[in-house]
This record gives structure tokens, sequence and C-alpha cells, in this order.
């Protein structure tokens, strides 16, 4: 899994409009690319910044995009961003494990509740997990967090 995340100045009082341009204009752009998984956007409280997330299944995906379709991105986001984006990437490989963790006291997702969320983003811990080999420790059941909802 590949990750573009582009961290956004908003000029004053142009976060409505930042987020309808966003879902508008942007995320049908990004739909159309091949290797697009998902996207999740974020506006600071203070209105004045926004997070956006792009998820793709390979760094070549996220470069093509890039190179060809983020300049459209930047002409349709100019009469609400002030300065240049600042994009960061990173590639994370998922796979499953065989360490076992304390379970999080803030998050008691019942079974139910895990099955009926999408596994879209990596697995998220509440501490590091505690590998002890073989035997030993009780097994947990991750909790999982998904981008979509």
């Amino acid at each position: 899994m590949y990750a573009r995340n582009v961290s956004l100045h908003l000029k004053a009082n142009t976060a409505g409009e930042f987020t309808r341009t966003f879902e508008k204009d942007v995320l049908p752009l990004l739909r159309k690319q091949n290797g697009f998984k998902d996207e999740i956007s974020f506006v600071a409280p203070d209105r004045s910044e926004a997070v956006a997330i792009s998820l793709w299944d390979r760094k070549e995906s996220a470069d093509n995009y890039s190179r060809d379709i983020y300049p459209q991105v930047l002409t349709s986001l100019a009469k609400v961003v002030e300065g240049t984006p600042k994009v960061e990437a990173e590639h994370r490989r998922l796979r499953p494990t065989r360490c076992r963790t304390r379970p999080s006291t803030r998050s008691q997702a019942t079974s139910a509740d895990r099955s009926a969320r999408p596994l879209v983003a990596p697995v998220r811990f509440q501490r590091r997990p505690m590998c002890s080999g073989r035997g030993g420790g009780r097994r947990v059941r991750p909790s999982f967090s998904s981008v979509t909802g």
C-alpha cells in the first residue's frame, strides 16, 4: 500500500469551498486513476489547513497520478489554497503478524463491529506489539481502522 499525504494551507474563509471543490472535482479524477484505492481528507478546527491522504496499490500508480493528473488538481484548488502544498509519500507493506498484543483500553470493538468494517488501512495498535515467541501471552485480535468510515 502506498500513501500520498498532501498538506495544504487554505485561504481565509475557504474551508467550505475547499470541501466542495475536493468532492466535486478532485475525487472523480482520483477514482478514474489506475491503482487508486481510497482517500481521506481533514480540515483543521481553525479551518486554515487541510490534509488529504490518498491510498494507492503501488508506488508507480501514485507516481503516474503525480505526473499526469496532480497538476490539474492544483489548478482546480488554486482558488482556495495558499502557497504550494507539501507532498509526502510513504510505502507500507501490509502482512499478517503472529505477534501478540495487549488489547486497547480505548476501543473494545466487538467481533461483529470488526467484521462490518472493511480493512483499507494498516492495522493500528495502541501499544507496540509484544512478540513473546512460542506460547505465552494471550492472543488478541487487533482493532482495524477504516479510512472510509
